[in-house]
């Protein structure tokens, strides 16, 4: 019993004494506190300034860009870098949108043809055929470009697609299964494909649907009769010009 009593009035004792140090406790503390502030410091590398930032802009490499080539991508990257040619799928593009980071393509090396057909020409071609080079020889360069970088025929795709959104007005696209290019395209709002075999389907086509893809199937097309609808459809463009203005100039007498 006495020891218990003893036990409690140490306690007490010594709650008080923590509540209420004395003033020479108190400096005897804040002088402990600085002393071992001043040898961390004292250990601490000097600092010659601010840390230089992490680059905002990753660099990727490769003809086709997918959600893969994005998994390593730091946090806080602003803009990816490409190729000047690289495809950047729509799954990639939306991906990027949604986080706001940016897409730049490094310069790549053109022909005064290539950079031509980039502006103006109406009709890009594309797909994996064996004759596609005679036929880029075969083709106007002022109404048509031939594509010959296309690995394979989802690039073609891909490429066709990206085409069409930045305002090219047609895309023949060659390939080994046309249905299904065709049915895989039309979920796309901005393409309105059809599949052609010959050519009185090329200008049926033109006569009844405003299509801006067609999709060619590989065994129905050779060089020859792909040159010979590439030059249905520019005469067709070109009577679709001439009534064009025609009609302007016929306002624009009218109105004086």
């Amino acid at each position: 019993m006495i020891r218990n009593n003893f036990d409690s009035t140490w306690i007490r004792f010594y709650r008080r004494q923590m509540m209420n140090p004395s003033s020479a406790e108190i400096e005897s503390i804040v002088r402990r506190v600085l002393t071992q502030l001043s040898q961390s410091a004292a250990l601490s590398p000097a600092s010659s300034g601010p840390a230089p930032l992490p680059s905002t802009t990753v660099e990727l490499q490769g003809k086709v860009i997918t959600l893969e080539s994005l998994r390593l991508i730091p946090s806080g990257t602003t803009s990816i870098e490409v190729g000047s040619k690289s495809i950047v799928t729509p799954a990639v593009q939306d991906w990027l949108r949604e986080r706001r980071i940016g897409l730049v393509r490094r310069a790549g090396r053109v022909t005064s043809t290539e950079v031509h057909a980039g502006k103006s020409a109406p009709m890009w071609i594309c797909g994996k055929a064996s004759w596609m080079r005679s036929l880029q020889k075969a083709t106007c360069p002022l109404f048509s470009y031939v594509e010959l970088d296309c690995p394979d025929e989802s690039a073609s795709l891909l490429r066709a697609r990206e085409q069409i959104r930045s305002g090219r007005k047609w895309i023949w696209l060659i390939s080994d299964h046309p249905y299904a290019t065709s049915w895989q395209v039309s979920r796309d709002d901005a393409v309105r494909a059809v599949v052609v075999r010959d050519g009185l389907e090329v200008t049926e086509a033109l006569k009844q649907v405003p299509v801006n893809l067609f999709v060619a199937p590989s065994n129905n097309w050779t060089s020859h009769t792909t040159h010979q609808a590439i030059r249905t459809i520019e005469r067709w463009h070109q009577a679709s010009r001439s009534s064009q203005l025609a009609g302007v100039n016929s306002v624009g007498k009218g109105g004086n």
